[in-house]
Parts: structure tokens; C-alpha cells; sequence
């Protein structure tokens, strides 16, 4: 019996055989996963590290959907390019996902949750916490970063100041809280310290909307 006539006899194995491809460009997902023998999670997107084994891959702009033998696929979240992701396969079950954050020297969970499925639905859990940042030892103040921020020529570098101030908030500095919430953005950041301090603040905002801090 050839191959080909195998799969037109046998086109449910045949379709099992390989994930389905991605909805909207037809390419390979960036990750596959079957959970039943009639059910795959798939990601679309992008993956970074994913050729590294030192590191984990982290997921960024991505849409995970639900396929079936010869069923339309079903999106079940979608993230923009700015959110990043560690994903985990859960065992015949489903994925587990974490919402990471850059924090001082590396990407650190900030909010986690499952995709699980079951008699073939797939449902995503509520988003939990999940970090615990302590802020490194630091021969800075947050009053002494502050004043820092206002000085053009500072001899540490903007970025580095506000990846401070915002570990240190995380952590539960309630005077590093404050700074960030109070303004939107100092008017005399710009360019990537700008952006850093728009996206900590929005963070931080999160996390203490979310009680992950205190």
C-alpha cells in the first residue's frame, strides 16, 4: 500500500501525523502541542532563544488556537508585540503561561495562568500572581535617584535609574511607588528612558491593581 493511498484510507492518522498550520499565514507554529488525540494547541508567533537550550524561549505577539481533525481552528488569546511570554507544555492537559517582565538583570514571571482542555474544550484560567522581586543592594536612594532623573548630567545613565526605581517599587518601596505613579513621564526623559518609564509605570500599575504587591 503507498503513502498516498494510506492517507486517503487512514486520513484522520495522516492529519495527526504533523500540527496544522497557522490560521492566518500558513506557516509553522512557533510551538505545537497535543493534548488529546483529537485535540493540538498551537502558537503563532514569535519565539526568541528558541534555538538556544541555554536559554528559555520567551514568546512575544503571538495567538494560540485549539485544532481538531477537520474542524475550523479556535483563537483562544492573542498578545501584542510588547508582551512576553514563557510557555510551558502541561502534560496531555494543556500549557501553562507566564506574563514575564524585564526586572534589574532578566525576565522574571509577573502573572501567570493555564490553557487546559477537557472532553475537547479548551478554556483559559484566571490570571494569577506570580513574582516575588527583591530589590538588589543599591547605594542609591530612591530621593537620591529622583534627583538624579532631574540632572542632565548625571553620571549614571537614565535607563539604568529608572530600572531601579521600578525594581525597587516591585520590591515595595511605597517612595519608589510614589515617584512612578505620580507622573506620567518626567518631561526631562526621552528616547529609550522615556519608553522605560511609560512601560514601568504601567507595570507597576498592574501589579498593584492585580495585590501582587503591597
Amino acid at each position: 500500500m503507498n503513502k498516498f493511498f494510506y492517507c486517503l484510507t487512514a486520513l484522520h492518522f495522516c492529519l495527526l501525523a504533523r500540527a496544522a498550520p497557522c490560521p492566518d499565514t500558513n506557516e509553522k507554529p512557533a510551538l505545537s502541542v497535543s493534548v488529546s488525540a483529537k485535540t493540538t494547541l498551537i502558537v503563532c508567533g514569535y519565539a526568541e532563544n528558541e534555538n538556544d537550550s541555554r536559554a528559555k524561549p520567551r514568546y512575544s505577539e503571538f495567538t494560540i488556537y485549539s485544532t481538531q481533525t477537520l474542524k475550523p481552528p479556535k483563537k483562544l488569546m492573542s498578545v501584542g508585540a510588547l508582551e512576553n511570554y514563557w510557555i510551558t507544555p502541561l502534560s496531555r492537559k494543556g500549557l501553562k503561561l507566564e506574563e514575564v517582565w524585564w526586572v534589574g538583570k532578566g525576565f522574571t514571571p509577573a502573572f501567570s495562568s493555564t490553557i487546559e482542555c477537557e472532553n475537547e474544550k479548551c478554556t483559559r484560567s484566571m490570571v494569577t500572581c506570580a513574582f516575588s522581586v527583591t530589590a538588589p543592594p543599591s547605594n542609591q536612594s530612591t530621593a537620591d535617584i529622583e534627583k538624579r532623573l532631574g540632572q542632565k548630567d548625571s553620571k549614571t545613565d537614565a535607563e539604568t535609574l529608572v530600572a531601579q526605581l521600578f525594581t525597587a517599587a516591585l520590591s515595595g518601596d511605597l517612595q519608589a511607588q510614589a515617584l512612578l505613579l505620580k507622573t506620567a513621564q518626567p518631561k526631562i526623559l526621552d528616547g529609550a528612558a522615556a519608553e522605560d518609564w511609560h512601560r514601568s509605570r504601567g507595570q507597576l500599575i498592574r501589579a498593584m491593581q492585580g495585590h501582587c504587591i503591597k
